[in-house]
């Protein structure tokens, strides 16, 4: 993510600040290698200033939800195709809305571990492409 440019160096969140969670999802391929994927939880209950000023956003499906969709499929005898685009968000726009993540665990110990850095979790991370 650093790489890409993703976000902004840590800085104060300001009252109204539109401020996202991101879940991680971490998986471990066939070949043995680990990886991991940030989604962007842009639901209501999570940022609804957020939801207020567009509905644009990438989110990860809940598991139940995913689930039904599949059996739906399945039970109609419907085709479901799937994509991956590679690095999506780092090569979109920055946001029209001033938007920041929130420091969690997993960022925190990624850049100790990549950095030598300890972040101040009381700060945000500004948003520099579209998520």
């Amino acid at each position: 993510m650093n790489d890409l440019g993703m976000f902004g160096a840590p800085v104060a969140p300001h009252p109204g600040a539109i401020i996202l969670h991101l879940p991680w999802q971490y998986q471990i391929k066939c070949s043995g290698e680990r990886c991991s994927r940030s989604c962007c939880d842009g639901s209501l209950s999570a940022a609804p200033l957020l939801c207020q000023v567009t509905c644009m956003y990438s989110s990860c499906v809940e598991q139940p939800i995913q689930h039904m969709f599949f059996a739906l499929a399945a039970a109609h005898d419907m085709w479901v195709y799937g994509s991956d685009a590679t690095e999506a968000f780092a090569h979109s726009p920055p946001p029209e809305t001033p938007t920041f993540i929130m420091i969690d665990d997993a960022y925190t110990e990624w850049c100790k571990a990549r950095f030598g850095i300890t972040l101040d979790r009381n700060k945000v991370l500004p948003v520099l492409h579209t998520l």
